[in-house]
């Protein structure tokens, strides 16, 4: 079994629209299932590289989950070009026929929602929020 498996299935399960409390246990509070309230759970009992690799995959997913949102080929190609992709690449990127999930990790998506994009749209980084846990400000 892979490092961060069992972590990256509860976030797939917290994540999927529909699966929502599916394996919820009734004595789990509701904070369990926001990412802000349980960073610590999730971020503590993990070493850097898990961290970083399920940073990565968070945006791959919160990338992928935009590309099922935009829906149509003419949205895609609109969306990607207002920000800032090449049309050449959103035109191509747009029109594929590949899933979502293998075109989350393309040069026009990730050209155009870039990581600053995607905080700015109010995701966490989960590798900054453990280096801050574990690095304080006061530390360094």
């Amino acid at each position: 079994m892979k490092t961060g498996s069992k972590t990256r299935r509860k976030i797939v399960l917290y994540t999927v629209p529909g699966t929502a409390g599916r394996e919820q246990n009734p004595a789990q509070d509701s904070s369990v299932y926001c990412p802000r309230n349980c960073r610590r759970k999730i971020v503590l009992y993990t070493v850097p590289g898990t961290v970083w690799e399920i940073d990565h995959w968070l945006r791959r997913r919160v990338r992928m989950c935009y590309w099922k949102q935009w829906r149509y080929c003419r949205t895609k190609v609109r969306e990607l070009t207002r920000l800032g992709t090449f049309l050449h690449t959103a035109i191509s990127a747009g029109m594929s026929r590949k899933g979502p999930w293998r075109l989350s990790r393309t040069l026009a998506t990730q050209s155009g929602m870039t990581n600053r994009w995607l905080k700015d749209q109010g995701l966490l980084s989960v590798k900054d929020l453990w280096v801050n846990i574990h690095y304080p400000a006061t530390a360094r």
